[in-house]
């Protein structure tokens, strides 16, 4: 099957959102002993202050209004949403870096159906450049997968350190940088 990745906009941020509550889920699974990817006392993930899924995915309310620094993508195959990506477009932030792969997601009934590496093909094959991307260090399953992806498709990645971004809480993470052509 093919996947089919489209650009999100205001008619289908609701499907964003609603994808995203799955993926702070999956990243609860390998976030170790760090306290900001546990369940609060209303059962959400990575939200201490949120009482339901709505009040901490407001946030993605204007996502499709961000700058154009900030590019969202849908994933789907046979019209069912199927995951995400979020890129964003250094400008000048990082001295060599030209993108980061922010957040991707493919469903779990969509994973080890080459999905996720169509995905990846199709973004990078739109911005050529240096990239990085971030795995949680607990997270092998993704770090295997990155490794495996970026070698057939792009050929080399390196580990880099990730500056501390002290305005999100986030576990510790391993960096790869890439370069698409």
């Amino acid at each position: 099957m093919k996947i089919k990745v489209t650009k999100a906009n205001k008619s289908n941020k609701d499907i964003l959102k609603n994808l995203y509550v799955y993926y702070r889920y999956d990243l609860f699974l390998h976030s170790g002993d760090d306290t900001s990817l546990a369940l609060n006392k209303y059962g959400i993930v990575y939200g201490r202050k949120y009482r339901t899924h709505d009040s901490a995915m407001a946030e993605f309310d204007e996502i499709v209004n961000y700058p154009k620094s900030i590019v969202v993508y849908l994933f789907y195959t046979n019209k069912t949403p199927i995951g995400f990506a979020i890129v964003l477009k250094q400008n000048g932030i990082h001295h060599k870096i030209d993108y980061k792969l922010d957040e991707f997601f493919i469903v779990n009934k969509y994973r080890k159906q080459g999905f996720g590496e169509q995905a990846f093909c199709e973004i990078i094959k739109r911005y050529k450049g240096i990239w990085v991307l971030e795995i949680l260090k607990e997270n092998k399953p993704a770090l295997l997968f990155w490794k495996k992806i970026i070698n057939r498709n792009i050929g080399f990645y390196k580990k880099v350190t990730i500056p501390e971004n002290i305005e999100r809480e986030i576990p510790e993470t391993i960096g790869l940088e890439f370069c698409s052509k």
